[in-house]
Protein backbone atom coordinates (compact mmCIF):
# COMPACT_ATOMS: atom_id res chain seq x y z
CA UNK A 1 0.00 0.00 0.00
CA UNK A 2 2.91 2.47 0.92
CA UNK A 3 4.38 1.37 -2.39
CA UNK A 4 0.88 2.54 -4.35
CA UNK A 5 1.37 5.91 -2.11
CA UNK A 6 4.98 6.39 -3.54
CA UNK A 7 4.11 6.59 -7.31
CA UNK A 8 3.84 9.92 -8.33
CA UNK A 9 0.72 11.15 -9.90
CA UNK A 10 2.85 11.96 -13.36
CA UNK A 11 4.03 8.38 -13.13
CA UNK A 12 -0.01 7.19 -13.29
CA UNK A 13 -0.89 9.34 -15.88
CA UNK A 14 2.44 8.06 -18.46
CA UNK A 15 1.31 4.38 -17.55
CA UNK A 16 -2.45 5.16 -18.49
CA UNK A 17 -0.84 7.16 -21.69
CA UNK A 18 0.97 4.10 -22.93
CA UNK A 19 -2.17 2.07 -22.07
CA UNK A 20 -4.81 4.21 -23.98
CA UNK A 21 -2.15 4.71 -26.30
CA UNK A 22 -1.94 0.89 -27.32
CA UNK A 23 -5.73 0.26 -27.09
CA UNK A 24 -6.27 2.52 -29.91
CA UNK A 25 -4.46 -0.59 -32.80
CA UNK A 26 -6.75 -2.80 -30.41
CA UNK A 27 -10.14 -1.43 -30.51
CA UNK A 28 -9.56 -1.00 -34.60
CA UNK A 29 -8.75 -5.04 -34.33
CA UNK A 30 -11.96 -6.54 -32.43
CA UNK A 31 -14.21 -3.65 -34.13
CA UNK A 32 -12.62 -3.33 -37.26
CA UNK A 33 -16.25 -1.91 -38.95
CA UNK A 34 -17.33 0.46 -36.10
CA UNK A 35 -15.96 3.90 -35.65
CA UNK A 36 -17.49 5.20 -32.26
CA UNK A 37 -15.25 2.66 -30.34
CA UNK A 38 -12.04 4.15 -32.08
CA UNK A 39 -13.21 7.47 -31.49
CA UNK A 40 -13.75 7.09 -28.19
CA UNK A 41 -10.00 5.67 -27.53
CA UNK A 42 -8.55 8.11 -29.32
CA UNK A 43 -10.21 10.93 -27.43
CA UNK A 44 -9.68 9.27 -23.66
CA UNK A 45 -5.51 9.09 -25.16
CA UNK A 46 -5.61 12.93 -25.97
CA UNK A 47 -7.40 13.80 -22.61
CA UNK A 48 -4.76 11.70 -20.89
CA UNK A 49 -1.96 13.40 -22.65
CA UNK A 50 -3.35 16.84 -22.04
CA UNK A 51 -3.61 15.86 -18.23
CA UNK A 52 -0.10 15.00 -18.12
CA UNK A 53 1.38 17.62 -19.93
CA UNK A 54 -0.51 19.87 -17.58
CA UNK A 55 0.30 18.43 -14.61
CA UNK A 56 3.58 18.70 -15.56
CA UNK A 57 3.62 22.25 -16.75
CA UNK A 58 6.22 24.30 -14.59
CA UNK A 59 8.84 21.96 -15.58
CA UNK A 60 8.19 22.13 -18.98
CA UNK A 61 8.98 25.75 -18.65
CA UNK A 62 12.64 25.14 -18.33
CA UNK A 63 15.95 24.80 -20.09
CA UNK A 64 16.25 21.42 -20.25
CA UNK A 65 12.27 20.88 -21.09
CA UNK A 66 12.74 22.78 -24.14
CA UNK A 67 15.59 20.79 -25.45
CA UNK A 68 13.76 18.11 -24.53
CA UNK A 69 10.25 19.36 -26.30
CA UNK A 70 12.66 19.86 -29.16
CA UNK A 71 14.34 16.57 -29.14
CA UNK A 72 11.06 15.03 -29.50
CA UNK A 73 9.86 17.27 -32.27
CA UNK A 74 12.74 16.45 -34.01
CA UNK A 75 12.03 12.43 -33.83
CA UNK A 76 8.47 12.79 -34.81
CA UNK A 77 9.35 15.14 -37.74
CA UNK A 78 11.94 12.41 -38.64
CA UNK A 79 9.45 9.58 -38.03
CA UNK A 80 6.98 11.66 -40.13
CA UNK A 81 9.26 12.15 -43.29
CA UNK A 82 10.23 8.16 -43.15
CA UNK A 83 6.34 7.33 -43.26
CA UNK A 84 5.80 9.33 -45.92
CA UNK A 85 8.69 8.54 -48.04
CA UNK A 86 7.89 4.49 -47.07
CA UNK A 87 4.04 5.58 -48.27
CA UNK A 88 5.10 7.39 -51.27
CA UNK A 89 7.36 4.76 -52.42
CA UNK A 90 4.42 2.03 -51.68
CA UNK A 91 1.92 4.16 -54.27
CA UNK A 92 4.80 4.90 -56.50
CA UNK A 93 6.85 2.35 -57.37
CA UNK A 94 10.01 2.37 -59.22
CA UNK A 95 11.94 -0.66 -60.34
CA UNK A 96 14.61 -0.96 -62.64
CA UNK A 97 16.09 -4.09 -64.66
CA UNK A 98 20.02 -3.43 -65.47
CA UNK A 99 20.14 -6.34 -68.06
CA UNK A 100 21.10 -5.68 -71.40
CA UNK A 101 17.84 -6.79 -73.05
CA UNK A 102 15.59 -5.97 -70.56
CA UNK A 103 14.63 -9.28 -69.80
CA UNK A 104 13.60 -8.69 -66.40
CA UNK A 105 11.57 -5.57 -66.81
CA UNK A 106 8.35 -5.18 -68.95
CA UNK A 107 8.46 -4.66 -72.89
CA UNK A 108 8.15 -1.13 -74.36
CA UNK A 109 5.07 -2.36 -75.80
CA UNK A 110 3.26 -2.99 -73.06
CA UNK A 111 4.13 -0.12 -70.77
CA UNK A 112 2.89 2.17 -74.00
CA UNK A 113 0.00 0.15 -73.84
CA UNK A 114 -0.63 0.52 -70.37
CA UNK A 115 0.03 4.44 -70.08
CA UNK A 116 -1.92 4.90 -72.87
CA UNK A 117 -5.07 3.87 -71.94
CA UNK A 118 -8.10 5.96 -72.12
CA UNK A 119 -10.85 4.21 -70.36
CA UNK A 120 -10.51 2.22 -67.00
CA UNK A 121 -9.17 -1.59 -67.32
CA UNK A 122 -9.46 -4.48 -64.28
CA UNK A 123 -7.35 -7.12 -64.14
CA UNK A 124 -8.15 -9.74 -61.61
CA UNK A 125 -5.72 -12.79 -61.07
CA UNK A 126 -7.77 -15.52 -59.93
CA UNK A 127 -5.01 -17.57 -58.32
CA UNK A 128 -3.94 -19.63 -55.23
CA UNK A 129 -0.72 -18.88 -53.46
CA UNK A 130 1.09 -21.72 -54.66
CA UNK A 131 0.56 -21.41 -58.42
CA UNK A 132 0.86 -17.15 -58.33
CA UNK A 133 4.26 -17.40 -59.93
CA UNK A 134 4.34 -15.56 -62.73
CA UNK A 135 0.99 -14.00 -63.25
CA UNK A 136 1.35 -12.46 -59.81
CA UNK A 137 5.02 -11.30 -60.56
CA UNK A 138 3.46 -9.78 -63.64
CA UNK A 139 0.92 -7.71 -61.87
CA UNK A 140 3.64 -6.09 -59.68
CA UNK A 141 5.47 -4.89 -62.51
CA UNK A 142 2.36 -3.32 -63.85
CA UNK A 143 1.14 -1.59 -60.63
CA UNK A 144 1.40 1.80 -60.76
CA UNK A 145 1.78 2.78 -64.48
CA UNK A 146 -1.41 3.61 -64.99
CA UNK A 147 -4.27 5.16 -63.25
CA UNK A 148 -6.93 3.39 -65.71
CA UNK A 149 -5.72 0.10 -64.91
CA UNK A 150 -6.95 -1.58 -61.43
CA UNK A 151 -5.31 -4.59 -60.37
CA UNK A 152 -6.61 -7.08 -57.93
CA UNK A 153 -5.75 -10.73 -56.78
CA UNK A 154 -8.64 -13.67 -56.16
CA UNK A 155 -8.03 -16.63 -53.99
CA UNK A 156 -10.48 -19.20 -55.89
CA UNK A 157 -11.12 -21.37 -52.90
CA UNK A 158 -11.98 -18.40 -50.23
CA UNK A 159 -14.38 -16.89 -52.86
CA UNK A 160 -15.70 -20.00 -55.26
CA UNK A 161 -18.73 -18.21 -56.27
CA UNK A 162 -17.13 -15.12 -58.01
CA UNK A 163 -14.33 -16.77 -59.54
CA UNK A 164 -17.62 -19.64 -61.12
CA UNK A 165 -19.25 -16.56 -62.44
CA UNK A 166 -16.05 -15.00 -63.85
CA UNK A 167 -15.76 -18.03 -66.18
CA UNK A 168 -12.90 -19.59 -64.35
CA UNK A 169 -11.87 -22.72 -64.82
CA UNK A 170 -8.54 -23.18 -63.86
CA UNK A 171 -5.88 -22.04 -61.27
CA UNK A 172 -3.79 -18.89 -62.13
CA UNK A 173 -5.96 -17.21 -64.77
CA UNK A 174 -6.57 -13.57 -65.41
CA UNK A 175 -9.44 -11.67 -66.35
CA UNK A 176 -9.00 -8.82 -67.98
CA UNK A 177 -12.27 -6.19 -68.36
CA UNK A 178 -13.29 -3.29 -69.69
CA UNK A 179 -16.94 -2.15 -69.66
CA UNK A 180 -19.13 -5.19 -71.22
CA UNK A 181 -16.02 -6.71 -73.13
CA UNK A 182 -13.51 -9.34 -71.14
CA UNK A 183 -10.25 -11.32 -72.01
CA UNK A 184 -9.38 -14.52 -70.16
CA UNK A 185 -6.09 -15.44 -69.92
CA UNK A 186 -5.04 -19.15 -68.25
CA UNK A 187 -1.07 -19.19 -67.24
CA UNK A 188 -0.82 -15.48 -67.77
CA UNK A 189 2.60 -14.06 -69.44
CA UNK A 190 3.40 -11.00 -70.65
CA UNK A 191 3.55 -11.38 -74.26
CA UNK A 192 -0.41 -13.29 -73.40
CA UNK A 193 -1.02 -10.06 -71.45
CA UNK A 194 0.26 -7.86 -74.06
CA UNK A 195 -2.05 -9.37 -76.78
CA UNK A 196 -5.25 -9.92 -74.56
CA UNK A 197 -5.33 -6.15 -73.70
CA UNK A 198 -4.97 -5.33 -77.12
CA UNK A 199 -7.89 -6.90 -78.27
CA UNK A 200 -9.47 -5.78 -75.28
CA UNK A 201 -9.37 -1.61 -76.30
CA UNK A 202 -9.56 -2.17 -79.59
CA UNK A 203 -12.92 -1.97 -81.08
CA UNK A 204 -12.17 -3.31 -84.52
CA UNK A 205 -10.55 -5.95 -86.22
CA UNK A 206 -8.12 -4.53 -88.85
CA UNK A 207 -7.28 -6.94 -91.68
CA UNK A 208 -3.81 -7.34 -93.56
CA UNK A 209 -3.92 -8.49 -96.99
CA UNK A 210 -1.31 -10.33 -98.36
CA UNK A 211 -0.90 -10.86 -102.21
CA UNK A 212 -0.45 -14.25 -104.14
CA UNK A 213 0.08 -16.08 -107.03
CA UNK A 214 3.30 -14.75 -107.91
CA UNK A 215 5.98 -16.24 -105.71
CA UNK A 216 5.64 -14.64 -102.21
CA UNK A 217 6.30 -15.42 -98.94
CA UNK A 218 3.84 -17.70 -97.94
CA UNK A 219 2.44 -16.40 -93.94
CA UNK A 220 1.46 -20.01 -93.34
CA UNK A 221 4.50 -21.86 -94.19
CA UNK A 222 6.70 -22.74 -91.49
CA UNK A 223 9.01 -23.19 -94.08
CA UNK A 224 13.03 -20.97 -93.28
CA UNK A 225 11.78 -18.49 -96.03
CA UNK A 226 7.93 -18.78 -94.68
CA UNK A 227 6.18 -15.97 -92.87
CA UNK A 228 4.43 -17.81 -89.84
CA UNK A 229 6.05 -16.46 -86.94
CA UNK A 230 5.60 -12.86 -87.96
CA UNK A 231 1.91 -13.73 -88.57
CA UNK A 232 1.57 -14.86 -85.07
CA UNK A 233 3.49 -11.39 -84.11
CA UNK A 234 0.51 -9.63 -86.17
CA UNK A 235 -1.79 -11.56 -84.55
CA UNK A 236 -1.25 -10.56 -81.04
CA UNK A 237 -1.97 -6.84 -82.16
CA UNK A 238 -5.26 -7.65 -83.16
CA UNK A 239 -5.16 -7.98 -87.04
CA UNK A 240 -5.91 -10.92 -89.15
CA UNK A 241 -4.03 -12.21 -92.11
CA UNK A 242 -6.20 -12.72 -95.69
CA UNK A 243 -4.10 -13.72 -98.76
CA UNK A 244 -5.80 -12.62 -101.75
CA UNK A 245 -5.76 -12.69 -105.55
CA UNK A 246 -5.71 -9.68 -107.60
CA UNK A 247 -6.18 -12.18 -110.61
CA UNK A 248 -9.63 -13.16 -109.04
CA UNK A 249 -10.57 -9.96 -107.36
CA UNK A 250 -9.37 -7.42 -110.21
CA UNK A 251 -8.87 -4.89 -107.05
CA UNK A 252 -7.93 -4.78 -103.71
CA UNK A 253 -10.82 -6.04 -101.45
CA UNK A 254 -12.67 -3.20 -99.58
CA UNK A 255 -12.45 -5.22 -96.27
CA UNK A 256 -8.18 -5.00 -97.06
CA UNK A 257 -6.83 -2.24 -94.71
CA UNK A 258 -3.36 -2.61 -95.70
CA UNK A 259 -1.92 -4.69 -98.37
CA UNK A 260 1.61 -6.54 -98.97
CA UNK A 261 3.36 -7.72 -101.60
CA UNK A 262 6.15 -9.63 -99.76
CA UNK A 263 8.84 -10.88 -102.51
CA UNK A 264 6.89 -11.55 -105.80
CA UNK A 265 9.06 -13.46 -108.64
CA UNK A 266 6.91 -13.59 -110.92
CA UNK A 267 5.45 -11.02 -112.82
CA UNK A 268 2.08 -9.27 -112.52
CA UNK A 269 -0.82 -9.09 -115.46
CA UNK A 270 -1.83 -5.23 -115.99
CA UNK A 271 -4.77 -5.72 -114.20
CA UNK A 272 -3.12 -7.01 -111.39
CA UNK A 273 -1.16 -4.04 -111.46
CA UNK A 274 -3.72 -1.47 -112.09
CA UNK A 275 -5.50 -2.74 -109.00
CA UNK A 276 -2.21 -1.65 -106.70
CA UNK A 277 -1.95 1.52 -108.54
CA UNK A 278 -5.54 2.07 -107.89
CA UNK A 279 -5.51 1.65 -104.19
CA UNK A 280 -2.28 3.36 -103.93
CA UNK A 281 -3.75 6.24 -105.96
CA UNK A 282 -7.17 6.42 -103.68
CA UNK A 283 -5.62 6.72 -100.06
CA UNK A 284 -4.97 3.28 -99.81
CA UNK A 285 -1.96 1.35 -97.62
CA UNK A 286 0.39 -0.58 -98.46
CA UNK A 287 4.37 -2.50 -97.69
CA UNK A 288 6.62 -4.00 -100.28
CA UNK A 289 9.29 -6.29 -100.14
CA UNK A 290 11.04 -6.30 -103.24
CA UNK A 291 14.17 -8.58 -103.76
CA UNK A 292 16.95 -8.24 -105.61
CA UNK A 293 17.33 -9.81 -109.14
CA UNK A 294 20.23 -12.62 -108.45
CA UNK A 295 18.93 -14.40 -111.75
CA UNK A 296 19.99 -11.09 -113.61
CA UNK A 297 16.33 -9.91 -114.78
CA UNK A 298 13.43 -8.32 -112.60
CA UNK A 299 10.94 -10.58 -111.50
CA UNK A 300 8.29 -8.13 -110.94
CA UNK A 301 8.95 -5.04 -113.01
CA UNK A 302 5.27 -3.71 -112.87
CA UNK A 303 5.64 -3.02 -109.06
CA UNK A 304 9.06 -1.18 -110.24
CA UNK A 305 7.26 0.69 -112.22
CA UNK A 306 4.08 1.54 -109.51
CA UNK A 307 6.53 2.53 -107.16
CA UNK A 308 8.94 4.91 -109.27
CA UNK A 309 5.41 7.11 -109.29
CA UNK A 310 5.70 7.56 -105.74
CA UNK A 311 9.79 8.30 -105.96
CA UNK A 312 11.22 5.30 -104.99
CA UNK A 313 13.29 2.97 -107.86
CA UNK A 314 14.86 -0.43 -106.95
CA UNK A 315 18.00 -0.93 -108.24
CA UNK A 316 19.24 -3.76 -110.03
CA UNK A 317 21.86 -4.38 -107.65
CA UNK A 318 23.21 -6.24 -104.52
CA UNK A 319 24.65 -4.95 -101.34
CA UNK A 320 27.66 -6.16 -100.39
CA UNK A 321 28.91 -5.63 -96.72
CA UNK A 322 32.86 -6.85 -95.82
CA UNK A 323 31.62 -5.69 -92.23
CA UNK A 324 29.11 -8.79 -92.10
CA UNK A 325 31.69 -11.03 -92.95
CA UNK A 326 33.18 -11.20 -90.00
CA UNK A 327 29.47 -11.37 -87.86
CA UNK A 328 27.87 -13.59 -90.09
CA UNK A 329 30.09 -15.11 -92.42
CA UNK A 330 28.22 -13.61 -95.35
CA UNK A 331 28.85 -10.39 -97.46
CA UNK A 332 25.20 -10.84 -98.77
CA UNK A 333 23.96 -10.13 -95.66
CA UNK A 334 24.64 -6.42 -94.37
CA UNK A 335 23.78 -5.17 -90.79
CA UNK A 336 21.92 -2.25 -90.68
CA UNK A 337 22.41 -0.08 -87.55
CA UNK A 338 21.22 3.18 -88.98
CA UNK A 339 17.64 4.45 -88.98
CA UNK A 340 15.65 7.19 -89.20
CA UNK A 341 14.84 9.69 -85.74
CA UNK A 342 12.24 11.67 -88.19
CA UNK A 343 9.99 8.88 -88.66
CA UNK A 344 7.39 6.44 -85.87
CA UNK A 345 8.72 3.23 -87.57
CA UNK A 346 12.34 3.45 -86.64
CA UNK A 347 12.32 6.07 -84.09
CA UNK A 348 12.86 3.84 -80.86
CA UNK A 349 14.61 1.21 -82.88
CA UNK A 350 17.79 -0.13 -81.96
CA UNK A 351 20.48 -2.63 -82.38
CA UNK A 352 21.39 -4.57 -85.34
CA UNK A 353 18.57 -5.32 -87.93
CA UNK A 354 20.25 -8.47 -90.91
CA UNK A 355 18.97 -7.73 -94.41
CA UNK A 356 19.95 -10.75 -96.26
CA UNK A 357 20.23 -10.26 -99.79
CA UNK A 358 18.96 -7.23 -100.22
CA UNK A 359 19.28 -4.20 -103.02
CA UNK A 360 19.53 -0.36 -103.10
CA UNK A 361 16.19 1.52 -102.94
CA UNK A 362 17.24 5.11 -104.49
CA UNK A 363 14.95 8.05 -103.58
CA UNK A 364 14.39 9.85 -107.13
CA UNK A 365 13.89 13.06 -106.44
CA UNK A 366 11.55 15.86 -107.34
CA UNK A 367 8.71 14.72 -105.08
CA UNK A 368 5.50 16.98 -105.51
CA UNK A 369 4.88 19.27 -102.09
CA UNK A 370 2.44 16.64 -100.54
CA UNK A 371 4.63 14.06 -100.36
CA UNK A 372 6.61 13.02 -98.00
CA UNK A 373 9.97 10.56 -99.30
CA UNK A 374 12.14 9.63 -96.65
CA UNK A 375 14.74 6.56 -95.91
CA UNK A 376 14.56 5.05 -92.37
CA UNK A 377 16.99 2.56 -92.07
CA UNK A 378 20.38 2.47 -94.48
CA UNK A 379 23.57 0.91 -94.46
CA UNK A 380 27.14 1.95 -93.48
CA UNK A 381 29.53 3.89 -95.88
CA UNK A 382 31.32 0.24 -95.97
CA UNK A 383 28.74 -1.48 -98.25
CA UNK A 384 28.44 -0.82 -102.04
CA UNK A 385 25.59 -1.99 -104.60
CA UNK A 386 27.24 -4.36 -106.69
CA UNK A 387 25.65 -4.56 -110.15
CA UNK A 388 27.44 -7.22 -111.87
CA UNK A 389 25.48 -10.39 -111.38
CA UNK A 390 28.13 -12.30 -113.61
CA UNK A 391 30.56 -11.60 -110.59
CA UNK A 392 27.87 -12.26 -108.03
CA UNK A 393 27.32 -15.63 -109.61
CA UNK A 394 31.62 -16.38 -109.73
CA UNK A 395 31.73 -15.26 -106.15
CA UNK A 396 34.29 -12.20 -107.29
CA UNK A 397 33.35 -8.98 -106.12
CA UNK A 398 34.42 -6.35 -105.63
CA UNK A 399 34.06 -2.33 -105.15
CA UNK A 400 34.07 -0.77 -108.71
CA UNK A 401 33.89 3.07 -108.98
CA UNK A 402 31.75 4.42 -111.31
CA UNK A 403 30.02 1.15 -111.90
CA UNK A 404 28.66 -0.21 -108.82
CA UNK A 405 26.87 2.04 -106.08
CA UNK A 406 28.63 3.24 -102.69
CA UNK A 407 27.60 3.32 -99.80
CA UNK A 408 25.27 4.26 -97.35
CA UNK A 409 22.72 2.53 -99.31
CA UNK A 410 18.37 2.74 -98.24
CA UNK A 411 17.52 -0.55 -97.46
CA UNK A 412 14.31 0.87 -96.63
CA UNK A 413 12.18 3.84 -97.59
CA UNK A 414 8.60 5.12 -96.37
CA UNK A 415 6.78 7.41 -98.42
CA UNK A 416 3.39 9.26 -97.22
CA UNK A 417 1.22 11.75 -99.10
CA UNK A 418 -0.45 12.32 -102.49
CA UNK A 419 0.08 12.20 -106.29
CA UNK A 420 0.52 15.67 -108.34
CA UNK A 421 -2.75 15.43 -109.74
CA UNK A 422 -4.64 13.09 -106.52
CA UNK A 423 -8.38 14.05 -105.28
CA UNK A 424 -7.70 11.11 -103.18
CA UNK A 425 -9.50 12.09 -99.61
CA UNK A 426 -6.66 10.67 -97.74
CA UNK A 427 -2.88 10.88 -98.25
CA UNK A 428 -1.18 7.23 -98.95
CA UNK A 429 1.22 5.72 -96.48
CA UNK A 430 3.72 2.84 -98.13
CA UNK A 431 7.07 1.21 -96.97
CA UNK A 432 9.27 -0.36 -99.60
CA UNK A 433 12.21 -2.43 -98.23
CA UNK A 434 14.84 -3.63 -100.71
CA UNK A 435 14.78 -7.51 -99.24
CA UNK A 436 11.92 -9.74 -98.12
CA UNK A 437 13.83 -13.01 -96.29
CA UNK A 438 14.85 -10.19 -93.51
CA UNK A 439 11.14 -11.01 -91.87
CA UNK A 440 11.64 -14.33 -92.59
CA UNK A 441 10.76 -17.54 -89.94
CA UNK A 442 14.99 -17.95 -90.57
CA UNK A 443 16.00 -14.21 -90.17
CA UNK A 444 13.15 -12.48 -88.79
CA UNK A 445 14.17 -13.62 -85.04
CA UNK A 446 17.55 -12.31 -85.10
CA UNK A 447 17.59 -8.44 -83.66
CA UNK A 448 14.53 -6.06 -84.35
CA UNK A 449 13.63 -7.61 -87.55
CA UNK A 450 10.00 -9.02 -86.62
CA UNK A 451 9.68 -5.02 -84.72
CA UNK A 452 10.62 -3.69 -88.24
CA UNK A 453 7.92 -5.08 -90.24
CA UNK A 454 5.23 -4.94 -87.76
CA UNK A 455 6.02 -1.32 -86.80
CA UNK A 456 5.91 -0.34 -90.42
CA UNK A 457 2.19 -2.47 -90.99
CA UNK A 458 1.61 0.17 -87.64
CA UNK A 459 2.75 3.12 -89.19
CA UNK A 460 0.53 2.55 -92.42
CA UNK A 461 -2.49 1.76 -91.00
CA UNK A 462 -1.99 5.10 -88.23
CA UNK A 463 -1.66 2.56 -85.50
CA UNK A 464 1.07 4.16 -84.18
CA UNK A 465 0.03 3.73 -80.47
CA UNK A 466 1.36 -0.35 -81.13
CA UNK A 467 4.32 1.37 -82.66
CA UNK A 468 7.02 -0.13 -80.23
CA UNK A 469 10.39 -3.01 -79.72
CA UNK A 470 9.07 -5.97 -78.27
CA UNK A 471 10.65 -8.02 -75.99
CA UNK A 472 13.86 -10.47 -76.57
CA UNK A 473 14.84 -13.44 -75.26
CA UNK A 474 18.14 -12.76 -73.29
CA UNK A 475 21.43 -13.56 -74.92
CA UNK A 476 25.11 -13.74 -73.93
CA UNK A 477 27.04 -10.96 -73.80
CA UNK A 478 29.83 -11.04 -76.40
CA UNK A 479 32.95 -8.93 -76.74
CA UNK A 480 34.93 -9.20 -80.29
CA UNK A 481 38.16 -7.71 -79.84
CA UNK A 482 40.82 -7.32 -82.83
CA UNK A 483 43.97 -8.52 -82.85
CA UNK A 484 45.39 -4.81 -82.05
CA UNK A 485 43.14 -4.56 -79.10
CA UNK A 486 44.02 -7.77 -77.72
CA UNK A 487 47.81 -7.13 -78.14
CA UNK A 488 47.12 -3.79 -75.92
CA UNK A 489 45.29 -5.56 -73.39
CA UNK A 490 48.02 -8.28 -72.75
CA UNK A 491 50.57 -5.55 -72.92
CA UNK A 492 49.04 -3.73 -70.29
CA UNK A 493 48.51 -6.74 -67.99
CA UNK A 494 51.94 -7.86 -68.57
CA UNK A 495 54.09 -4.80 -68.40
CA UNK A 496 52.61 -1.68 -67.80
CA UNK A 497 50.36 -2.85 -64.36
CA UNK A 498 53.41 -4.65 -62.98
CA UNK A 499 55.64 -1.67 -63.73
CA UNK A 500 53.44 0.65 -62.02
CA UNK A 501 52.96 -1.28 -58.91
CA UNK A 502 57.08 -1.59 -58.74
CA UNK A 503 57.30 1.97 -59.70
CA UNK A 504 54.98 3.19 -56.55
CA UNK A 505 56.73 0.62 -54.19
CA UNK A 506 59.96 1.76 -54.67
CA UNK A 507 58.94 5.67 -54.45
CA UNK A 508 57.18 4.95 -51.09
CA UNK A 509 60.51 3.29 -50.03
CA UNK A 510 62.63 6.37 -51.34
CA UNK A 511 60.16 8.79 -49.62
CA UNK A 512 60.04 7.20 -46.32
CA UNK A 513 63.77 6.67 -46.38
CA UNK A 514 63.90 10.43 -46.34
CA UNK A 515 61.71 11.01 -43.06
Amino acid sequence: MNLLKNISKTTWLLVAALFSAVSIPAVKIIFPDQTTPLAIAGVLFAAILGALIYDNRTSLRGRSAAFGINSIITSLLVISIVAVANFLAFRMQWKADLTRTKKHGLAEQTQKLVRDLKEPVKATLYSSQAKAGEGKELLDKLNGLSTNLEIETVEPALEPMRARQAGVRRDNTLILSRGEKTEKIEEPDEAKFTGALIKLVKDKLLTVCATTGHGERNFNSTEADGFEQVKRVMAAQNYTIQDISLAQEQKVPANCDVALVMGPQKAFLATEAKAIEDWLSNGGRAVFAIDPPLRGTEDATEINAILEKWHVRPEKALIIDLMARAAVGDPSMPIVTAYSKENPITKEMQGQTLFPFTRPLNIIPGAPAGMNVQWIARTSEAAWGETSMEDLAKGQVSLNRGVDKPGPLNVAVAVEGKLADSKAEKKTRLVVYGSSLFASNNYGRLGPNYDFLVNAVNWTLEDEGLISIRAKEDEPAKISLTGVQLNLIQLIAIAVLPLLIASSGIGIWIYRRRL
